[in-house]
């Protein structure tokens, strides 16, 4: 937990950036995007669709129409159900990740107007979870609650009338109570904006030639976001790591090295000064333990865990515990 809380701390000083990943959609139109622990989901508003892409792979695991409105935006997953919304309404959807219908809300009477993207913001408290909805019509992104019901509105962020946006994503890279936004602009480099409850934060540092959809990846990876791009037909999945400009192979200024980053088969992590007694940790994004062994200065890492499964592509961290307590901590980026 000690790596966790230096790396939210770097985390505040110093980005980098990178495209992890690609893939390509079928022709239409995607006005939104979300992920689930496994798959990203799309919603196409020509070919009223909802797919679900292994996003690593680049393959399409799922499709299935869309029920209860051909001008379909926004998307978000939550729960096992998907939700979204009528394009120029306050009417929001929900059905689940097998195409069954589940229901609506018509959010007019919350203040809602136009609906244009959703996402959703977690908390540590289950009854203030909520969708986060981006409005055109009155240029708030609202959050509502409680699931089942949405009887309850908040205004989270309130947006320039002047900003034109699209989709919206969930959770916080930042900070919490914020959420990136799919805009249209002159200036590639402010298509895709992060926008707190204390106002604008900052832009993406890619400049993307069209943005439409944008989703956090899962709920817990805070500097991954899937970014629809329809005048390419792809999605794209950035990551807004640590370090210094573009450099991705040292995320933490520690004594720790690795061979490469982001990595597919094998990763090496050295340290500089060959340490005694020290005990190499590799942890996912929620801090559990992956497996522990001793570290001689060098380690090398497949992407297993300490019973030989295979790991799926994501985030991880390793950290190097010294005798004296000391810990040293660099993260890496496993793609399959």
């Amino acid at each position: 937990m000690k790596a966790l809380i230096v790396i939210l701390f770097i985390i505040s000083f110093a980005y980098s950036h990178s495209i992890l990943t690609t893939f390509d959609v079928p022709y239409g139109y995607i006005t939104g995007l979300a992920t689930d622990d496994h798959l990203v989901w799309a919603i196409d508003s020509i070919t009223c669709s909802i797919y679900g892409f292994d996003g690593w792979a680049g393959t399409m695991e799922k499709s299935f129409p869309v029920i209860g409105t051909d001008s379909p935006v926004g998307l978000a997953y939550i729960d096992s159900l998907l939700y979204f919304a009528e394009s120029g309404t306050a009417i929001m959807y929900a059905m689940d990740t097998n195409g069954g219908y589940i229901d609506s809300w018509d959010l007019s009477s919350l203040g809602v107007q136009s609906i244009t993207g959703l996402g959703w913001e977690h908390a540590d408290d289950r009854y203030d979870t909520g969708i986060l909805i981006g409005d055109i019509g009155s240029h708030i992104i609202w959050k509502v609650y409680p699931f089942g019901s949405f009887t309850q509105a908040d205004t989270l962020i309130v947006l320039p009338d002047t900003l034109v946006f699209h989709d919206i994503s969930g959770g916080a890279y930042f900070a919490y109570g914020g959420c990136w936004i799919a805009c249209e602009s002159s200036n590639p480099y402010d298509r895709m904006q992060y926008w707190t409850e204390s106002g604008f934060s900052n832009t993406a540092w890619y400049g993307f030639p069209s943005t439409c959809g944008v989703a956090q990846y899962m709920p817990y990876y805070w500097d991954h976001i899937w970014v629809s791009v329809p005048s390419e037909l792809k999605v794209y999945l950035d990551w807004y790591g640590m370090g210094v400009e573009d450099d991705t192979t040292a995320m933490i200024d520690t004594g720790l090295q690795c061979s490469e980053n982001p990595f597919s088969n094998c990763v090496v992590i050295t340290l500089a000064d060959s340490p005694d007694n020290a005990t190499i940790r590799i942890m996912d994004i929620t801090g559990r333990t992956i497996l522990e062994t001793p570290f001689y200065g060098s380690f090398s890492w497949i992407g297993e865990s300490a019973d030989g499964i295979y790991l799926s592509a994501g985030c991880y961290f390793a950290s190097v515990i010294l005798e004296n307590g000391e810990v040293d901590s660099i993260r890496l980026v496993l793609l399959r």
